[in-house]
């Protein structure tokens, strides 16, 4: 059965915010979204009726019930063909903060150019990056296109798996390791030898994307 926190899943992805921002600009409890995923409690009437208040195209009856559509004033099979001629949004890694309004609220996935790619679409990609930088060579070079898919908990990476990283320090593309000395770390690893390993804190980041396939221009 579809719960409440499953359609705000859709939206979220639909409107292309994360847990951080939608927390912050509709005045929920920190880490209430993480709870009510993990069934520790549940998204109650209240916290419907706060989240529409907000989002004036959400419709609150389809949140809080399933009743009509996800958008005011739009099907469900509009929304399916217009997602459809869409494909994955192409998200300059420079504007990454902006993606899912964290930093820059004017930089969405509305505001990106879309391509169709089949076998990444059914991987459950969900935007794509230009590389920008030498810091993952001889693993990725400047112009490679990265289909990236968002990791929803981010206590199970695969250590020695390259991710996007979005950070207080800015957007980057590492390899990631586990910090056996801090467990409130985790280690950011580049290919390129030139560029040394670093600590980032956890708390700094704000997004994780596991990197799931390779478009690159002989």
């Amino acid at each position: 059965m579809e719960r409440r926190i499953d359609r705000l899943d859709k939206y979220i992805t639909y409107k292309g915010l994360n847990d951080h921002q939608l927390t912050i600009e509709t005045g929920l409890a920190n880490g209430l979204l993480y709870k009510v995923r993990k069934n520790i409690c549940e998204l109650t009437n209240r916290n419907v009726s706060l989240i529409a208040q907000h989002y004036a195209d959400l419709n609150e009856d389809w949140l809080r019930d399933g009743i009509g559509s996800m958008v005011e004033g739009q099907t469900d099979d509009s929304m399916a063909s217009d997602d459809k001629q869409k494909g994955i949004p192409l998200v300059p890694l420079t504007v990454m903060a902006g993606f899912n309004g964290i930093d820059a609220p004017g930089s969405t996935v509305n505001d990106c150019e879309y391509y169709q790619v089949p076998l990444f679409e059914q991987a459950g990609a969900e935007f794509l990056i230009s590389v920008s930088g030498m810091s993952m060579v001889p693993k990725y070079y400047v112009g490679d296109i990265l289909a990236c898919k968002k990791v929803k908990d981010s206590t199970f990476l695969q250590w020695g798996r390259v991710y996007v990283i979005d950070s207080s320090q800015g957007a980057m593309v590492k390899r990631v390791q586990e910090d056996t000395e801090n467990p409130d770390c985790i280690i950011c690893v580049s290919d390129n030898s030139d560029y040394k390993p670093f600590k980032l804190p956890k708390t700094e980041i704000r997004g994780m994307y596991m990197v799931i396939g390779l478009i690159r221009m002989e």
